[in-house]
């Protein structure tokens, strides 16, 4: 009952005790879930703020804020279309964002290389 799809037991993350899992470190509430597969320390932070002081970490991904986007929250929304509006300019016809290469940037063809 502890084990995922791969057969990995607790997601790495913890112990199985009487068929349920138990998350490590004991006590830690920023890794959860059924199977310990959500661990908010895996959010990366912006300058030592995680999701860039503009989202909450959600297992293992930044939530941003209305008005910000981006992996790490760290842009600024500056137009008035929606987010899948903003991603069609910038996804190719197999459904891939800035050919894999970057990050789109909303409302334009621009993007952010990583």
């Amino acid at each position: 009952m502890c084990k995922n799809s791969q057969d990995v037991i607790c997601s790495n993350a913890g112990k199985c005790e009487c068929g349920k899992c138990t998350c490590y470190p004991p006590g830690d509430r920023r890794v959860y879930g059924k199977m310990c597969e959500c661990d908010n320390r895996r959010c990366e932070d912006l300058e030592g703020v995680v999701c860039g002081g503009h989202g909450t970490c959600s297992c293992g991904r930044c939530v941003c804020e209305r008005g910000w986007f981006g992996k790490l929250c760290q842009h600024p929304r500056k137009c008035n279309m929606t987010e899948e509006q903003s991603k069609s300019l910038c996804e190719s016809a197999d459904g891939i964002l800035c050919s894999g290469k970057g990050e789109y940037l909303c409302g334009s063809r621009d993007w952010i290389q990583f």
